[in-house]
């Protein structure tokens, strides 16, 4: 709980700054809009207690100035759900659209992880090499799946018009119960190509 309430604290801290920040009215482009600008996203983010890593490659819209919508391929794990899973990430994010840009969203993950078992005995070719029961063979099955929705707070920084710096904090909430709820807190790269 004593983690919780750190984290929380770091949180606030950090959000109560960047609508400091925010003040400047500098907007993200000439035209004072970001309004239909897309691209893609690097996103990579970590946690220490509990020890918790995302990695994801995605696409991102300006459907208004203020609201943006995302969508990534997303590689999350951590040690409150004791494996790594590969999945999409999705979310919406409200923000000032300018310059230093600060953010609140909501998002979600749906992913699963897959076990590799020895297969040297049952018949089939598991690799596709046109060979059955070789020696090594091994099966994927997908043996855990898991969904999150979190609540995010973060910064946009726009370098330039089309290039866009992000830190962000996600309050992860899993389909494993709350003691493998975790946050991530996230650094991300974009490119408008629009």
């Amino acid at each position: 709980m004593k983690n919780i309430r750190e984290n929380t604290t770091a949180l606030a801290i950090f959000v109560l700054a960047v609508f400091m920040l925010a003040g400047l009215d500098l907007h993200a482009d000439e035209s004072g809009t970001t309004t239909g600008k897309m691209g893609t996203y690097l996103e990579i983010g970590g946690q220490t207690d509990p020890a918790a890593v995302g990695v994801g490659l995605g696409a991102f819209k300006y459907n208004y100035r203020y609201l943006s919508t995302r969508l990534a391929i997303y590689v999350l794990g951590s040690e409150s759900i004791d494996d790594v899973f590969l999945g999409a990430d999705a979310g919406l994010r409200m923000e000032l659209g300018t310059v230093f840009s600060p953010f609140i969203g909501l998002g979600g993950y749906y992913g699963y992880h897959t076990e590799y078992t020895p297969a040297e005995d049952d018949q089939l070719d598991n690799d596709g090499d046109g060979q059955v029961d070789e020696a090594g063979e091994k099966d994927a099955q997908i043996d855990r799946s898991l969904a999150s929705l979190y609540p995010e707070a973060g910064l946009h920084i726009w370098i330039d018009k089309s290039t866009r710096f992000s830190l962000s904090g996600k309050y992860h909430i899993t389909t494993e119960g709350r003691g493998s709820d975790f946050w991530l807190f996230c650094v991300g790269f974009s490119f408008a190509v629009k």
